[in-house]
C-alpha cells in the first residue's frame, strides 16, 4: 500500500471502537447503532469545502452534520452512544489526555465537555431548516465551527485525501489495516479521538448563529468589516455627492421611499451635466492624444527630424509637418452647483415627488470637491432645502406653497449667483408648464452665471435638461421614465422578514386564539352590525363582537401613533380610519369579512386633526388646511387660514370673540371656510359645532345647554334643554352620536350624557365619558404577563416567577389549570426571560427562556406563553396566560380551554381526558424534555 493510500485509510477510516462506521459498502456514515449520520456525498461536499486549506478532524465534522438531521436528539441514543465510547478511555495512554494540560482528565470532567458540545449541537437542530438541510448550510456550519481548529489533514495533502471520497473506497478501506476491522486510527483509541473532536467542537460552536449561517452562504466572511473607530479617523463631514448617494441607498429600503430612490438611481447617469474641458496647457502633464499639423518644435515626430534641413523647413512652412498633440486634462471643479426647486402649486401631486428624485439625482451627480446648495421660493424669498438627508427631504415634501411659478423668486437666486467668489453652475429646476409662461422666462434672462441649465418634469415621466444661453438653449439630456411605482407604491404594512425562531402560531394567516386588551376610549369605535374596533398601544388591531367571547386580532403590525379619524360607517363590512404619528399619517380600509387590511400613506402632516367632507380628507395645521385624496393620499390643494379663527373640533372653526363660526367645505373642486349663520338663529351663546351620524345639517350646543340641529332631525335630539350655565363638550364619540357635556346647575359642576337617535334622546346624568354600544359588544378580562423566570416547580409542573407570586400549570380535579402556587416555591432547571434578540416587526415584547437541551420557552406581552421543543416530534403549544382552565392552542390545530378566548363557533376541548392527553403531549414531554441536560 502507497503512503498516499495509507494517508487516506488512516483520515477516513473508522476506529473500532469508535461511534461511528461506514455502512452499504462506503455509501453512509451511520452510528454504531445502525442510524444515519451523512451520506457520502454530503461528506465529501464538506471535505472539497476545505479542500486547499486543510481537513478538520472528521469526527467533529460528522458530529455537526448529524445535528442538522431532522431526527437529531429525538431520544437519548446519540448522548448515550457518545457518552459509552468516553468510558472507554484510557487515561494512562498518553493520547488520551486530550483534557490534560490543567483542564483535569477525569470522568465527570470528560462529561462536562460532552454537555456543553451537545448544548451547542442541539442549537444547531433547532435552526430553520433553510439553515442546516441543504449542502451549502452544512458546508457552512462546518467552516464556521471548524475553520479556526487546527487541520487534520495539512493544506498540501487535503485535496488528495478529499478527492478519495469517490467510488472505489470501501474496497481500499477494505484492503487496509486502518480499515474499520483493522487496527485503531492514528494509533489512537476512539476514545481518545472522540476527546479531540468535543474539544475542537466545543471551542467554535458558540460561533454558530441564524446571522453567521447566511453571511457565511452569501459572502463566504465571517464577520463583516467594521467600520474604523471614530477616534481613528479625522473628522471630516461627507461631500454632497456622498450624503446624497447614501440617501439614496437608505431610502430603497424603506417601503414607503423606495419608488422614489429607484427614480432617482435612474435619474443619476440622465442628470449628469457635461464638464468642459480646460484652455489649452503647456504644462508637460499628462499623455499625448493625437497628432496634429501644428505646435512647437520639441514635438516634431521623430520622422520629421530624419528629412533634410530643406525639405524640413518646407513641411513646416506648408502646415504639412506632424505634432504630437499633448492630452488637455478636464477641469478640475472648483466650482458651486446651485439648485432652484419649484415647490409651487404646478408642482403638486406626483411631479412633486418627481421633482424631489431629481433633485436627489442632481445632489448625487455633483462633481467630486464641488459644493452643492438647494433652494425653494416662496413668493420673493428663498428657503434652502437638504436633499442629502432624510429630514430635509421630507421637510421639503411636507411644504406646499400656492406660488404660480418661480419669477418672482428669480431674482434672489440670481443675487445669490452673482454673490459667489467660485464659479457657479446653476440649475433650476420646475415643471413643464411652468417653464412655458412667460414671466418665467423673461426672470431667467436675469439669471447670470458660468452655466445655466433649465431642468423639467411632467406627470408623465418625461424629464428635459437643456442649457440655457442668451444665444439659445440646447437640449442635452432628454428621458421619460415610469412613474407608476410612485403612484401604486403604497405604505403597505410591516411584514415578517425574520419569522424562523418566532412560535408557530405566528406563521398563520389569522391568529386562532381570541385575546384580551384594555379599552382605551380614544382609540376605540362602534361599527352598528358590526361590534366594535380598538388599536391597543402595542399596535394590534381587535374587534369586539361579543361580551362573553374575547376580540379578534386583526392586524398586529401598525405603527406607532394615534387614531386621528374613524368612519362611522361600515358598508357590509368594509370602514376606513387614520391612524399614525402626526407626520406620518395612515389611511387604512379594512374588509372585516375577508380580514384584509389595506393602507394609504397620507402625503401631509397634521397637527390639529383629521376630518373627512364630501369626499376628501382634510389635514388640519396650525397654519392651514390641507385637501387629500383619499384614493391616493396625494395631497392636492391647501387652504391659508387666518391666526383670526381658532379649530374647535372636527371641521369647525370659531372667530376671534366666539361670535362667529366656519365650516370647512369642499364642492368637488376646491375647499373653503364657510361662515355658519348661528347670529339669525341662536339667541344664546354657541359653545360647540360638530357633525352626527344620521344627521342631515351640524349639530349645536349653546351655553344654556340647548341642542339645535334641522327641522327634520329635530325629533332625534332630546326635547328639553339642560338648563345649565357654561356648558362645554368633554367627550365626543367618532361619530358624533353619543356627546357628554360638563356644566354648572346650581354652582354644582354636573355632567350629563345623551345617545341622539329616536330610541331615547333624553340627557341622562353620568360619570364615565366612554361609548356605552362598546360597552355592549366588549368586557375586556384580566391576564398575566409579567414574568422574570420559567421553570419546573417542586410537583414537577411548568412554573412562572413574577416578583410576588408563582404561578403554575397544575391539575385540579382531574383538570389542568393555571394557578398560583405557595409563597415560597422554588424553581429548578429555572431560566430567566431575556429580550428576544430575533428581530420582528411587532411593537409587543416577547422575551425567551432557553434551556441547554435547546428548548425555548417565550413570553409574550399580549399574554401569551409560546413553548418551543427543540426536536420537531413534540408539538409547540401556545397557552394564554389566564388564572383558571388552561386555555391554548396546539401547532397540530387544536385549541383548548375557556371559551371566552376560542373562535366563534369553534368547539373547545374540556373534558378531563382530551385535556390530560394534550398536557401529556405537549407540555409534560417538554419538561421532560428540558430536565434531561439540566
Amino acid at each position: 500500500m502507497s503512503a498516499y493510500e495509507d494517508f487516506v485509510c488512516r483520515y477516513l477510516g473508522a476506529p473500532r471502537d469508535g461511534f461511528w462506521c461506514w455502512q452499504d459498502e462506503d455509501k453512509v456514515i451511520a452510528w454504531r447503532d445502525g442510524k444515519l449520520i451523512a451520506f457520502k456525498e454530503e461528506v465529501a461536499h464538506v471535505l472539497q469545502h476545505f479542500a486547499g486549506q486543510g481537513l478538520p478532524r472528521l469526527g467533529a465534522i460528522l458530529l455537526l452534520i448529524a445535528a442538522t438531521r431532522k431526527d437529531w436528539a429525538m431520544d437519548s441514543r446519540e448522548a448515550d452512544m457518545l457518552f459509552a465510547v468516553l468510558k472507554q478511555a484510557d487515561k494512562t495512554s498518553p493520547n488520551s489526555g486530550v483534557l490534560g494540560q490543567g483542564k483535569g482528565d477525569s470522568l465527570a470532567d470528560r462529561q462536562v465537555l460532552l454537555r456543553r458540545v451537545l448544548t451547542g449541537l442541539h442549537q444547531i437542530r433547532a435552526l430553520d431548516s433553510s439553515l442546516r438541510t441543504t449542502l451549502a448550510a452544512k458546508a457552512a456550519i462546518v467552516s464556521i465551527a471548524l475553520e479556526r481548529s487546527y487541520p487534520e489533514v495539512l493544506p498540501r495533502y487535503s485535496a488528495a485525501v478529499a478527492d478519495a471520497v469517490r467510488p472505489g473506497l470501501w474496497a481500499l478501506l477494505s484492503s487496509s489495516s486502518g480499515s474499520t476491522d483493522g487496527d485503531d486510527t492514528y494509533g489512537m483509541t476512539g476514545s481518545a479521538m472522540l476527546l479531540q473532536d468535543l474539544d475542537h467542537l466545543a471551542a467554535g460552536l458558540h460561533k454558530i448563529s441564524p446571522e453567521a449561517i447566511r453571511l457565511r452562504m452569501e459572502t463566504g466572511l465571517e464577520n463583516l468589516p467594521v467600520p474604523v473607530k471614530e477616534e481613528d479617523v479625522s473628522t471630516i463631514s461627507p461631500s454632497p455627492r456622498e450624503s446624497a448617494r447614501a440617501l439614496i441607498e437608505e431610502l430603497s429600503q424603506s417601503p414607503e421611499h423606495a419608488a422614489m430612490a429607484k427614480i432617482a438611481k435612474q435619474l443619476i447617469a440622465l442628470a449628469s451635466i457635461p464638464r468642459p474641458l480646460t484652455e489649452f496647457q503647456e504644462r508637460e502633464q499628462g499623455g499625448y492624444s493625437d497628432i496634429t499639423n501644428r505646435g512647437t518644435p520639441e514635438r516634431l515626430l521623430l520622422s520629421e527630424l530624419a528629412q533634410d534641413g530643406f525639405v524640413l523647413a518646407v513641411r513646416v512652412a506648408m502646415n504639412e509637418a506632424m505634432y504630437l498633440h499633448r492630452e488637455i486634462p478636464p477641469s478640475m471643479p472648483s466650482l458651486r452647483r446651485q439648485l432652484l426647486v419649484d415647490a409651487g402649486i404646478r408642482s403638486w401631486g406626483v411631479q412633486r415627488v418627481f421633482a424631489a428624485s431629481v433633485a436627489m439625482a442632481f445632489a448625487a451627480g455633483t462633481p467630486k470637491g464641488a459644493a452643492f446648495d438647494a433652494w425653494r421660493g416662496h413668493g420673493s424669498n428663498l428657503q434652502q432645502v437638504d436633499f442629502c438627508s432624510r429630514e430635509g427631504l421630507v421637510d421639503h415634501l411636507s411644504n406646499l406653497h400656492v406660488d404660480p411659478h418661480l419669477a418672482e423668486a428669480m431674482p434672489e437666486f440670481a443675487r445669490l449667483v452673482a454673490e459667489s467668489q467660485n464659479p457657479v453652475e446653476a440649475i433650476v429646476l420646475m415643471p413643464a408648464d411652468a417653464y412655458e409662461q412667460g414671466p418665467v422666462r423673461d426672470a431667467l434672462r436675469q439669471l447670470k452665471a458660468e452655466r445655466v441649465y433649465i431642468a423639467t418634469v411632467d406627470r408623465n415621466g418625461e424629464f428635459r435638461l437643456s442649457e440655457h444661453a442668451p444665444r439659445g438653449k440646447k437640449l442635452v439630456r432628454c428621458a421619460k421614465l415610469s412613474l407608476t411605482e410612485l403612484i401604486t407604491n403604497s405604505h403597505e404594512l410591516k411584514t415578517p422578514s425574520q419569522l424562523e425562531q418566532l412560535p408557530a402560531i405566528f406563521h398563520l394567516d389569522r391568529f386562532p386564539l381570541r385575546l384580551t386588551a384594555s379599552l382605551d376610549a380614544k382609540s376605540s369605535w362602534s361599527l352598528p352590525g358590526w361590534g366594535a374596533l380598538s388599536v391597543t398601544g402595542d399596535g394590534r388591531l381587535l374587534r369586539w363582537t361579543d361580551r362573553a367571547k374575547g376580540a379578534e386580532q386583526l392586524s398586529d403590525q401598525l405603527p406607532k401613533g394615534k387614531l386621528w379619524w374613524a368612519d362611522p360607517q361600515c358598508v357590509q363590512g368594509v370602514t376606513r380610519f387614520v391612524y399614525g404619528s402626526n407626520k406620518d399619517l395612515m389611511l387604512y380600509q379594512l374588509d372585516i369579512p375577508s380580514y384584509e387590511l389595506q393602507s394609504v400613506g397620507i402625503q401631509s402632516p397634521a397637527d390639529l386633526g383629521v376630518t373627512f367632507h364630501n369626499g376628501v380628507f382634510f389635514c388640519l395645521r396650525r397654519d392651514g388646511v390641507t385637501v387629500v385624496n383619499p384614493k391616493t393620499g396625494e395631497a392636492t390643494r391647501r387652504l391659508p387660514i387666518s391666526a383670526n379663527v381658532t379649530w374647535m373640533g372636527g371641521r369647525y372653526y370659531r372667530g376671534r370673540g366666539g361670535d362667529s363660526w366656519f365650516a370647512l367645505s369642499h364642492d368637488g373642486q376646491v375647499a373653503r371656510l364657510e361662515p355658519l349663520p348661528f347670529g339669525k338663529l341662536v339667541d344664546d351663546s354657541v359653545t360647540y359645532v360638530w357633525d352626527a351620524v344620521d344627521f342631515s345639517e351640524p349639530l349645536t350646543l349653546t351655553n344654556r345647554g340647548m341642542l339645535l340641529c334641522a327641522d327634520v332631525d329635530r325629533q332625534k335630539i332630546p326635547r328639553q334643554p339642560l338648563a345649565m350655565q357654561n356648558c362645554s363638550v368633554i367627550d365626543l364619540s367618532h361619530d358624533g352620536a353619543i356627546i357628554t357635556v360638563r356644566g354648572e346647575k346650581g354652582g354644582v359642576s354636573q355632567q350629563y350624557s345623551c345617545r341622539l337617535d329616536r330610541s331615547k334622546p333624553v340627557w341622562e346624568l353620568r360619570r364615565s365619558n366612554f361609548d356605552e354600544r362598546i360597552d355592549d359588544v366588549a368586557r375586556p378580562t384580566s391576564i398575566r404577563n409579567r414574568f422574570e423566570a420559567v421553570g419546573v416547580a417542586g410537583d414537577g409542573n411548568l412554573a412562572l416567577r413574577s416578583r410576588k407570586n408563582v404561578f403554575s400549570l397544575r391539575r385540579q380535579l382531574g383538570m389542568p389549570v393555571f394557578a398560583t402556587e405557595p409563597l415560597g416555591t422554588s424553581l429548578r432547571a429555572a431560566r430567566e426571560f431575556r429580550p428576544m434578540k430575533t428581530q420582528h416587526p411587532f411593537r409587543f415584547q416577547l422575551s425567551v427562556a432557553t434551556w441547554p437541551s435547546g428548548d425555548r420557552a417565550i413570553l409574550d406581552s399580549r399574554g401569551l406563553l409560546h413553548l418551543q421543543p427543540a426536536v420537531s416530534n413534540i408539538p409547540e403549544v401556545t397557552l394564554l396566560l389566564v388564572e383558571g382552565e388552561l386555555t391554548g392552542w396546539c401547532s397540530d390545530g387544536r385549541l383548548f380551554g375557556k371559551g371566552y378566548f376560542l373562535p366563534e363557533g369553534e368547539p373547545p376541548i374540556r373534558r378531563a381526558v382530551p385535556l390530560r392527553k394534550i398536557h401529556e403531549e405537549t407540555i409534560t414531554r417538554f419538561l421532560e424534555s428540558i430536565c434531561a441536560f439540566d
